[in-house]
């Protein structure tokens, strides 16, 4: 309580000198796509620093949107900053009624994180949603915008809506889609490469853009590959044996790497003294790090040319496949459409839940 105490002054005196404070509110960290309870850390903050005296404090609601973040290069995280959240009824309540103050901040608070994130009960759900992006997108010739989670945010709003006043409509239009998705990943089809024309120009031109650099840079692929598959895999055993929590996954990944890495660069450079002195010595150093990343880029390029390769392979093998999926494909679009069409405009710019 000590400690509480010293907190809420240092809070206070920050913000009555115009500096910011981020807090987490929810006050854990968990992998699912989901808002937590919040703590009432934030409002009570607020409301503490308010009644000291401090100016009119600015309570910014601001979501992140993380995909895959337990990979390396492929995981990435989308900052959505909403408008202020309204609280000088709430600093006149904190007078009459403290408890009632800090609730309604709290629940308000709450409500504007959730207009800021992609909120799914699971990151399966996230992940047929976002399939269901790829398939709708395809389908109506719409870009997709890489710095909006607008579609998968009202689509989220509508699927829990759906769940409420269709629900079997809904689960078997889920079954539909998840049976789709494991065709696709069985067939190594992305609803991208299925919208694809396979004429052979085109795939020779994608061969000379994406095949001739992978076989070119090879042999600087393989001695980063070289260079770095020890440590690699000490990294990946020490988190299979550890069993890491999937939202702490990548700390787990970057505290052992910070330590087994240069452990395993330091051995590397002393053979490479023993067996050829320091000119050799310094030249595996300065090609440590350039072509660690060159080998990542390398293995994810590599990664794209196997599966689009494997597509087509099905695609020529089997007569009739690609259209199969495409009318499958159109088919779970329109559905799509059709139960979108029956949610309330307010309930997909959540204005209500």
């Amino acid at each position: 309580m000590a400690g509480n105490a010293q907190t809420f002054r240092a809070v206070g005196e920050a913000l009555s000198g115009g500096e910011a404070i981020l807090i987490f509110p929810e006050g854990v960290s968990q992998p699912e796509p989901t808002l937590m309870t919040l703590r009432t850390g934030a409002a009570r903050l607020l409301l503490e620093a308010e009644g000291q005296g401090a100016p009119p404090v600015t309570l910014l609601p601001v979501g992140l949107v993380v995909t895959e973040p337990g990979r390396f290069r492929a995981g990435r995280a989308l900052v959505l900053v909403g408008p202020p959240v309204a609280t000088t009824d709430c600093v006149a309540l904190r007078a009459r009624d403290p408890v009632a103050a800090v609730r309604a901040l709290t629940d308000r608070l709450a409500a504007a994180l959730r207009r800021q994130i992609i909120e799914a009960e699971d990151r399966e759900t996230l992940r047929l949603m976002r399939l269901m992006e790829h398939v709708w997108r395809e389908e109506s010739g719409t870009l997709a915008d890489p710095v909006s989670a607008a579609w998968l945010q009202s689509t989220a709003r509508a699927y829990r809506w759906l769940r409420l006043t269709a629900p079997v409509e809904v689960e078997d239009f889920r079954r539909e889609v998840e049976e789709y998705a494991h065709e696709l990943d069985r067939l190594g089809v992305t609803p991208r490469t299925l919208g694809r024309a396979y004429r052979p120009a085109i795939v020779l031109r994608y061969a000379a853009r994406e095949i001739v650099p992978l076989l070119l840079g090879l042999p600087l692929a393989l001695v980063g590959i070289l260079l770095h598959v020890v440590p690699y895999q000490l990294v990946r055993l020490g988190i299979r044996l550890t069993r890491p929590e999937p939202d702490v996954e990548a700390t787990y990944k970057l505290a052992g790497g910070v330590v087994i890495f240069p452990l395993a660069w330091a051995l590397e450079a002393w053979l490479a003294a023993r067996a050829g002195g320091a000119r050799l010595a310094t030249l595996l150093v300065l090609a440590l790090i350039p072509s660690g990343f060159f080998a990542l880029a390398w293995q994810a390029r590599a990664h794209d040319v196997t599966r689009e390769a494997t597509a087509l392979w099905h695609f020529l093998a089997r007569r009739g496949l690609r259209e199969r999926l495409l009318v499958r494909r159109r088919a779970l679009a329109h559905e799509l459409d059709r139960l979108a069409a029956r949610v309330p405009e307010p309930v997909l710019a959540g204005e209500t839940t």
